[in-house]
């Protein structure tokens, strides 16, 4: 089975946007980092990682990471269960991918100008 590692460094302020792909366990190697998983019911799990923890993600499932520090950097070894991480990024996906305004800001709960300001953001 191919693997494929990828060295995610969190400079201050940094954070990873929400996606989804491939399994993946991650390892802090250095600093601390906030890690949020979104389970297939809709719940928020947050944990704080600090060297050397790892923490296993299931294929397809939304998660973030974030440095919280703002005096230091932190690192974490990425390695995914795939060639290909086949990583999905949410907001490009989204609000970039030419899904008319009028059905996001309906999907959203949201006015039309909000839908406008995060689909020109997501360019």
């Amino acid at each position: 089975m191919d693997k494929q590692f990828q060295l995610h460094q969190f400079f201050t302020p940094f954070w990873n946007e929400p996606s989804s792909h491939s399994p993946q366990s991650f390892r802090t190697l250095d600093g601390v980092l906030e890690v949020g998983l979104v389970d297939t019911n809709n719940k928020l799990f947050v944990q704080t990682l600090r060297a050397p923890d790892v923490l296993i993600l299931p294929k397809g499932l939304v998660h973030y990471q974030i440095n919280t520090r703002s005096d230091k950097s932190a690192s974490a070894l990425g390695m995914f269960g795939g060639a290909s991480a086949g990583t999905v990024s949410l907001p490009k996906t989204i609000f970039g991918s030419g899904i008319p305004g009028e059905i996001l800001a309906k999907a959203f709960k949201t006015d039309d100008d909000t839908i406008t300001s995060l689909i020109k953001s997501n360019k």
